[in-house]
C-alpha cells in the first residue's frame, strides 16, 4: 500500500491508502485513508480518516477527476519528477 511520511528524528507521521497507475496517461492516482504515528519501530497511534475503509473499498470506482494524482514527466535511475494535480512539483531522489 502506498504511503507518504514525514520523519523528525525517530518520530514518523505516515499516511497510507490505495493507489492506481494509469499507464496510458502516465498518472499515479491515490487517496490517503489512514494515518499512523510511529516512534522508531513502534506504532503509537493508527486511525482511519477521510472515509477510511469505505473509501478504500470504493477507490477503483472513483473517477480520476475526483482523485489526487501525480503526472510523471521525468524518470531516471537517480530520481523521478512529477507534477501534482494542483500543479505542485514532486521529486523522489534515491
Amino acid at each position: 500500500m502506498p504511503s507518504n511520511q514525514i520523519q523528525l528524528g525517530s518520530f514518523k507521521l505516515k499516511f497510507t491508502g490505495p493507489a492506481k497507475y494509469l499507464g496510458k496517461k502516465n498518472l499515479l492516482a491515490f487517496d490517503f485513508t489512514q494515518v499512523q504515528l510511529e516512534l522508531g519501530d513502534r506504532s503509537l497511534f493508527t486511525a482511519d480518516f477521510r472515509g477510511g475503509k469505505a473509501k478504500k473499498a470504493a477507490f477503483e470506482q472513483i473517477a480520476i477527476t475526483k482523485l489526487p494524482f501525480f503526472a510523471f514527466f521525468l524518470v531516471t535511475e537517480e530520481f523521478i519528477a512529477a507534477r501534482g494535480r494542483g500543479g505542485g512539483l514532486a521529486l523522489w531522489i534515491q
